[in-house]
Formats: C-alpha cells, sequence, structure tokens
C-alpha cells in the first residue's frame, strides 16, 4: 500500500502542471469556414524603392538571410511568455466570445454578427486553405497571423497633410517638382525589410505614445473623363519615405509626364500595416491632391 502511494506521488510530481494551454471550447466558438470567402488580391512595388513599373511580383527571401530554427519552448524552465508557444491566460480578451447585438434600441439595422474566439484567434489561419503571410508580399491571398499590436490614445493620433503640391495646382511635365507632407503624431524613420519582413510584426509606440513607422507617397494617373476608382494596381511612383522627418516634414522628388494625377500618402507601422487607432470615428490620418502637369506653363498655372 506505501509503494503504490509513493508511485502515484512521483507521477503527480512528473505531471506538465507549469503547462497551461487555452483550449477551445466547442460551445463557444462560431464556425469559421462558412464565413471566408476566397479571393485573390494583388500587391505591387517592392515596398521602398521608386518605380514607374505597374507590374506586380511576388517577394522572397534572400538566401543569405539567417532564419532562426524554432522548437517548441513549452518547458517548466520557460517563463517568457514571447517565445512560449503556450497563450498567457492574463492576455485572453473574453469579450470576443461576445458576437454583437445586432437587433435592439441603438443597434443600427443590418449590423453583422462578429467572429467569436475563447483563445484571442490563435490558430485562426488554421480554418483556411491559404499559405501564411510570414512575412512576404504575395499576389495571391494569404493569411497573417501577426496580433495588430498597441493602439495609441485618441491624443495621439496620427495625421499628416500634403505642404505642396496642393490640389489643382498645375505642375510643369517632365522636370523635377518636390512633394512636402507635413506630419503629426508619427515616430518617423523606422521600416523593417519590406522583402522578408512585411506585415511579420505588431504595431509599436514610442515612449512618446506615437505609431512609430514611416509614411510613403504613391501617384496615380487619372484618365480623362474617368469616373470610376482608380485600379490600386496601377501608379506611376511610390517611394517610402524612410527618413526621418526633419521640422516635422517629409519630402521627395517627383518628375511626372503631362497628365492628370491623384497624389496619396500611405502611413504605416515599421512593418508596412496601414496604421491603427483605438476608436472607430476618427478623421482622416492620410492625404491626398490633385494636381495636373503640362508641358509648357499656362498663364494662371500656379506652378510648383
Amino acid at each position: 500500500m506505501i509503494s503504490f502511494a509513493l508511485i502515484f506521488l512521483f507521477s503527480l510530481l512528473l505531471s506538465p502542471v507549469y503547462s497551461f494551454r487555452i483550449r477551445q471550447d466547442d460551445n463557444a466558438f462560431e464556425n469559421y469556414r462558412h464565413h471566408h470567402h476566397h479571393h485573390t488580391t494583388t500587391t505591387t512595388g517592392a515596398g521602398h524603392s521608386t518605380t514607374t513599373s505597374t507590374q506586380s511580383h511576388t517577394s522572397t527571401t534572400s538566401a543569405s538571410t539567417a532564419i532562426p530554427t524554432f522548437t517548441d519552448p513549452d518547458t517548466p524552465n520557460n517563463k517568457d511568455p514571447q517565445k512560449s508557444f503556450t497563450l498567457d491566460p492574463k492576455v485572453v480578451c473574453k469579450g470576443f466570445l461576445n458576437p454583437g447585438n445586432i437587433s435592439g434600441p441603438g443597434v443600427e439595422p443590418g449590423t453583422t454578427q462578429s467572429l467569436t474566439s475563447g483563445n484571442n484567434f490563435i490558430n485562426f489561419c488554421a480554418e483556411f486553405d491559404l499559405p501564411l503571410t510570414n512575412g512576404l508580399q504575395s499576389n495571391g491571398s494569404s493569411c497573417n497571423p501577426t496580433p495588430m499590436g498597441v493602439l495609441p490614445s485618441t491624443n495621439d493620433m496620427p495625421s499628416v497633410m500634403f505642404l505642396a503640391p496642393t490640389s489643382g495646382d498645375v505642375i510643369k511635365a517632365n522636370q523635377n517638382f518636390t512633394v512636402q507632407l507635413a506630419v503629426s503624431n508619427l515616430n518617423t524613420g523606422s521600416f523593417a525589410n519590406a522583402d522578408q519582413c512585411y506585415y511579420s510584426g505588431p504595431q509599436t509606440l514610442g515612449t512618446n505614445g506615437f505609431i512609430t513607422g514611416h509614411s510613403h507617397v504613391v501617384v496615380q494617373e487619372i484618365p480623362d473623363g474617368n469616373k470610376q476608382p482608380l485600379d490600386p494596381r496601377q501608379f506611376v511612383f511610390f517611394k517610402g519615405l524612410n527618413t526621418a522627418a526633419v521640422g516635422d516634414q517629409l519630402e521627395t522628388t517627383i518628375n511626372l509626364p503631362p497628365g492628370n494625377y491623384r497624389i496619396g500618402s500611405i502611413t504605416t507601422t515599421t512593418n508596412h500595416v496601414p496604421v491603427t487607432v483605438s476608436v472607430a470615428q476618427h478623421g482622416v490620418m492620410d492625404d491626398v491632391v490633385y494636381v495636373s502637369g503640362q508641358e509648357g506653363m499656362p498663364l494662371n498655372a500656379s506652378a510648383k
């Protein structure tokens, strides 16, 4: 009897009491599969080099890049939550189990129920027959498991505005002109390798509470008489403004042929994800101006 008790006690000591895994509750989850609609998306450009090409391509990881080898670190001796494969119970969002009201007082008609999860959607991408984004840009669909990250307060939301050119300006075609972008509440000059680390890191804030990242300038030509949304795959200029702002301003030089153009900004995190803020209702954080390029100078032109 005594030996049996000792064996039982010894088996308890060897059990993995340190590893607490959040397991899926079958009654708490929606079926994700019927929500999925397979579609193809397209990305363009290499991320941060000026280009006049409108052709899309798939980025690949350089063979010379040393990529760490992952092993399952869930052992009693591993106490670093950023290395563990186990979801820390302290970060489980119980609100994610709530699909939201779709009817009743104060609910807008047509409101859609949210997907739900009891484990922070950690295995969400396992529901789809798609490749993981895995830090790569792709012409096809993929699933990205990276968390959104840290959101700034409403007092610290970023905003940008074109100082030059301004909408309605006529620029000299085939001559260099300067684009100036004023930046507010953004820690600029931070950009990861766009070919290897695309969307692979969450949004972060600096000690000042501002999002850390960078902005871009993209130019699209507007066909005469166009009344349709422009094709996002087509652009005549794209450049990442990767340096730190000077006097809260970023700038670059552009040269355009004759035509009508839309010049826009795209403000992103270090890993090229469009910036995300903590409330749904907010002002536009990026900017757009409309200009035309003409050879020679019209008498009433406000040329830059």
